[in-house]
This record gives C-alpha cells, structure tokens and sequence, in this order.
C-alpha cells in the first residue's frame, strides 16, 4: 500500500554562487537500505525510462539511478527516445517490459496523459511504476483505472516562481520578457510557465509573450530570432528547459547582443559553463541525479513489500554568477 503522506520541501529554493561553489549531487536518502534485493535467485532487474538520452540532464538522471542501483545490488537497463516527445516509442518500452521481464518501470513521460493506458496495462500485470521529474495527469489516471503511482520531483511551479523572482531581484533593470516553453501538453512546461508569469506579475513587469519552443535547440534559435525582430527593446528570456536557453543565449551571441537576460532551467553542464562566463543569467538545477536514485530506491522498496509516500519531493538550486551578491547563509 502507499502512503498517502505527502512529504513536506524541506528547502524549496538553495542559492549557489557557480564561480564560488559548484553544487554537489545530493546523496540520496537510503529508501530501501543497502542490502542487495533478489527475486528468486536473479537480482531485480529496474528499468529507467527517459525522454531523451541526448539531453544532458536525463544522462544526469540516468547515473543516479546506476549508481543506485550498483548500491542495492539490482540490475538496471536504461531506455530513452531520441527527443523529448516520442510518445509512441515510450509506449512500445512500457509494453515491452513484461515481455522482457522487468520487475519496475522507472520512468519520465514524454506526454502526461497520452501514456497513461500503457501505464494501465502493465500496472495490471504486477509491474511497480515510479513517476519522475514530469508528473502524470492524476484526474486522468483515476478516471481509467489506474492505481497511484509514486512521483519523485520538484514543484516546478514554485521553484520557477523562486527563480525568476530571484532574477528580478537582482537585475532591477528588466522591465520587459519573453517566456519559451516547452510543448503545450507538457504539464511541467505549463508549470514553469505559471511560475515566470507569477513571478513578472508580482514584480510589475511586461511579459510581452510567450510561446513554444518543444525543448528543442533549433526552435528556440528561430523563435528567438522572430522575438528579437518584433521586440528589440526587450530585457529578457526566461526559459522552460536550458537547451532552449542555450539556443536563445547563442542567438545573441551571433547578433553581439550583451545586455538581454537570459534564463535557463535544469542546470546541465553547459548551461552551468555559461552562467561561470556570465552569459547565461541563472538556471535552476532540479537535482536530476537525486531524482534518479531516490526513483530506484523506492521501486526497490515497494518491490520489497515497503510504503513509499505517494510524493517525494526534491529541493532545487538556484544557480547564479558571482557578480550577483546573494547572502548564501
């Protein structure tokens, strides 16, 4: 049975000054102990399904759950779309992990509500499910069926309020931005989203538009482009993903651009290179590595017969340029 408990954020938001500091992995709480777990007389075998295995901050997730797994003494086979959208060949993965014999599925949907009769399916079958990063419409799922499945992740709403508030704080100077966001049935795209808009509205600020990017590189360099072309005067971007930021922060670069405000979301290495040489404002690390483990510690857990709450919550970082004075106490 899982617990209904939902776990308090000890610690929504931590500040970190990059050039000063860089932020460790958080070591993940011990859910299911350090015993090895077998089934019969093979270890459990844990699949991790991600969006996208050329996004970095999935390859961060995935060596969580690895070195999770390496810890627990299970087996761990990781699965990933080449984009961040593929629903159709999650789908196939969902389904073919009884067939393959898999005791859990960890995953991260490309889309909240498309998965979810896939999710059904095997759930049915005994496959223990655990949601990460991107949470699965809950209205949706109660109406086919299907049991409460554990979410480990960050409230992306408030964390993004968080960000941009901090952002606004320290650069007096934007008056005017632009939200890019991710695809329009992404729930996590639409929560950060919320969170920028929250953010500008409290502080009085012009949000002269918003659109979407799909995560994608390409899309955010063109959709910028247009921005820029229409609004010359505007003093930022506040993005959804930070492959869209990287794209933005290069689309100025290529215009010798230096005084717009560019922020990303999720802290991958490049966009942390970025932030150390000041051109990228901020990102927030959603601590994807602590996502990976915690997802693997608690699927060993219910496999072992063990309550997992039905919400573990992860407290993110913000991460700035030492310019900015932040009291890190």
């Amino acid at each position: 049975m899982i617990s209904k408990y939902r776990v308090a954020l000890a610690s929504l938001l931590t500040v970190v000054c990059l050039s000063a500091c860089s932020p460790e992995p958080m070591e993940a709480s011990s859910i299911a102990g350090n015993q090895d777990v077998e089934k019969g007389s093979e270890p459990l075998k844990i699949m991790l399904m991600t969006k996208s295995q050329s996004n970095p901050y999935y390859l961060m997730m995935e060596q969580g759950a690895r070195d999770a797994a390496n810890d627990l003494g299970v087996t761990l086979v990781a699965k990933g779309t080449p984009n961040e959208t593929h629903t159709a060949l999650q789908k196939k993965m969902i389904m073919s992990a009884v067939e393959e014999e898999f005791d859990a599925v960890v995953f991260v949907p490309a889309k909240t509500v498309q998965l979810l009769p896939s999710l059904k399916q095997v759930q049915d079958q005994g496959m223990v499910l655990i949601n990460l990063d991107d949470q699965i419409n809950s209205e949706q799922a109660e109406k086919i069926g299907l049991e409460p499945i554990p979410f480990v992740g960050i409230d992306n709403q408030a964390a993004a309020q968080a960000l941009a508030e901090k952002v606004l704080e320290n650069h007096s100077d934007i008056s005017s931005a632009y939200i890019i966001l991710g695809p329009q049935v992404s729930s996590v795209s639409k929560a950060r989203g919320a969170g920028f808009k929250e953010a500008l509205a409290i502080h009085d600020k012009t949000l002269i538009g918003e659109s979407s990017a799909n995560w994608q590189y390409v899309e955010a360099y063109e959709l910028s482009d247009k921005v820029l072309n229409q609004f010359p005067d505007i003093d930022a971007f506040f993005c959804a993903n930070d492959v869209m930021a990287l794209a933005v922060a290069q689309s100025l670069l290529d215009k010798g651009i230096s005084d717009i405000k560019v922020i990303g979301y999720d802290a991958i290495p490049e966009a942390k290179a970025l932030v150390e040489q000041g051109k990228l404002t901020a990102t927030l690390d959603q601590q994807s590595y602590q996502q990976g483990a915690l997802g693997v510690e608690a699927a060993v857990a219910l496999l072992k017969g063990e309550d997992v709450n039905e919400e573990i919550w992860v407290s993110p970082e913000l991460i700035v340029h030492l310019e900015e004075v932040i009291n890190l106490n």
